[in-house]
């Protein structure tokens, strides 16, 4: 190649250049278009994003258990025994006007429960005796005028 070839591409190229250079830039700010219509988006996308989501969905809902008349007829009648006995254990635990009894203990299998007074506290003892580590404290702030004060 000569020398005349060299420089004439070199001055169409340092042109080129020059030219791209002084065109002034154009430009816009981005502008966000929701795709989803929860969010703003077009409503018409739902069903094509719905179908998209059921067809990744790989969780299936577990069997349903069918139970027999019979296991829901006894399931029922140990539902009515279970809240005799509770009402039963929980009106020992209060008087005639309704107000907590202390120092009186309920036992229902191996659970006991107890109401004492501390201060102005109401306390309530939940323990097991299946489990002696096992026992809950409810603590009524300012309810022991409740049980008369004792």
């Amino acid at each position: 190649m000569d020398m005349t070839a060299i420089t004439r591409s070199g001055i169409l190229l340092g042109l080129l250049c020059a030219l791209m250079g002084s065109v002034p830039g154009h430009a816009t700010e981005l502008i966000y278009v929701p795709t989803n219509p929860t969010f703003g988006g077009n409503p018409n996308n739902a069903a094509g994003l719905m179908a998209a989501a059921v067809a990744q969905n790989k969780h299936k809902a577990p069997p349903s258990e069918t139970k027999t008349a019979a296991e829901r007829f006894a399931a029922s009648v140990q539902s009515a025994v279970l809240t005799r006995l509770t009402s039963k254990a929980v009106g020992q635990l209060f008087d005639e006007d309704g107000n907590p009894i202390t120092g009186v203990q309920v036992q229902a299998g191996e659970f006991a429960v107890k109401f004492e007074t501390e201060g102005e506290d109401l306390v309530l003892y939940v323990t097991n005796a299946g489990n002696p580590g096992a026992s809950s404290r409810i603590v009524i702030g300012g309810a022991a005028d409740l049980s008369g004060g004792e």
